[in-house]
């Protein structure tokens, strides 16, 4: 994150001075570290936007096309006189998880013509489409599959941080075993007292017969 603050400093600077590098290089290390202490940025996470970044910008060209070859539908759609459209609402479901993914998806949709995402919950996306022929296939579009994939990538990388912390909670259940041998190991030492207790009683009976004598 700061390499890219430093490189955005450099080319909205206009000048490369030995001055502007320095203070470049102090802003950037001071918003990349109030991003890590304030804003939950951390150095996972920008490696899993660096493995992200190729399909990031691949999705950016795919809609970018999707967006074109709508225009054309509707305009023929405009320019046609004998077609009619049926506007329809649509409820999309997918199998997307996170909120991220569901929000670009979307606003993915609502950037492309003839269709408007009216209502983004937890049962789906309610969309508004122009023509019910719009609506077809929109449950399994290249918008879903990409953002799929990006899902799975970001949780292969996630993965082995989760696993490796089980160890750690297995090595703790010996020790409450090794407890158990210190509380029977007090069990003799209250037999021990008995005979203690036992031997005072001769004592007391050899007194009576010298007193009585």
């Amino acid at each position: 994150m700061g390499v890219v603050l430093f490189i955005l400093w450099l080319i909205f600077s206009g000048k490369l001075t030995l001055e502007i590098v320095l203070f470049g290089i102090f802003l950037s290390a001071a918003l990349s570290l109030f991003c890590w202490k304030f804003l939950g940025y951390t150095f996972r996470g920008e490696m899993v936007f660096l493995r992200l970044f190729p399909q990031i910008l691949w999705y950016g060209v795919v809609l970018i096309k999707e967006v074109v070859k709508a225009n054309l539908v509707m305009i023929s759609c405009i320019v046609s006189p004998k077609y009619e459209m049926e506007p329809v609402l649509v409820l999309v479901q997918t199998s997307l998880k996170s909120d991220l993914a569901k929000t670009t998806l979307a606003n993915s949709i609502t950037l492309t013509p003839g269709t408007i995402t009216a209502e983004l919950s937890d049962e789906g996306l309610l969309v508004h489409c122009l023509d019910k022929e719009f609506a077809k296939g929109m449950d399994e579009s290249i918008f879903v599959k990409l953002l799929s994939r990006m899902e799975n990538t970001a949780q292969i990388r996630k993965e082995p941080a989760k696993g490796s912390k089980e160890p750690q909670r297995a090595s703790k259940e010996p020790v409450k075993d090794s407890k158990e041998p210190k509380r029977t190991s007090k069990e003799p030492v209250k037999d021990c007292k008995e005979p203690a207790k036992g031997s005072k009683s001769p004592a007391k009976k050899g007194k009576k017969p010298k007193g009585k004598r």
